[in-house]
């Protein structure tokens, strides 16, 4: 059920992404300049610009319909795109799941050499914190050892 949702979803998210695209690019069209363009003063033969403009988007509304309410949806299912996006889907998660394990192994591979050099380094018992505060006291033993020369 889950799965059925979110091809749906994904379905639903890929005609509209269609559909978008073919609202654009009619609303990029200038009709009056098309008709202007293509009849110029011959367009009172035809009815006249506003009549052409009408009739152009009159055309444009029933191919606009057609293609989204009857081939588009066909198409798709001719070329299995349900298919197609599971497939995708698919893919993609296994991706995402092939990096988590890579980033987790990238981390235990760090964290085991970091543990390695650690004990390669120091002696047992000693941590880093103990080297850090040793070299510390070191310092302000040398410090206190140039005072009393001086």
């Amino acid at each position: 059920q889950p799965q059925e949702q979110a091809m749906s979803r994904r379905y639903e998210q890929l005609m509209e992404v269609i559909q978008n695209g073919l609202e654009r690019s009619r609303k990029a069209l200038n009709l009056s300049e098309l008709v202007e363009g293509s009849y110029g003063e011959d367009a009172v033969v035809y009815g006249g610009t506003e009549m052409l403009i009408g009739t152009m988007e009159d055309m444009l509304d029933k191919v606009h319909f057609k293609v989204l309410k009857e081939e588009l949806p066909s198409y798709l299912q001719e070329q299995n795109m349900e298919a197609f996006l599971d497939r995708f889907d698919a893919m993609v998660k296994t991706l995402d799941e092939e990096e988590v394990q890579r980033s987790l192994r990238e981390q235990q591979d760090k964290e085991s050499a970091m543990k390695a050099m650690n004990s390669a380094l120091l002696p047992a018992g000693v941590t880093l914190e103990d080297v850090v505060e040793f070299q510390k006291y070191q310092d302000a033993l040398h410090q206190k050892e140039k005072m009393t020369e001086a």
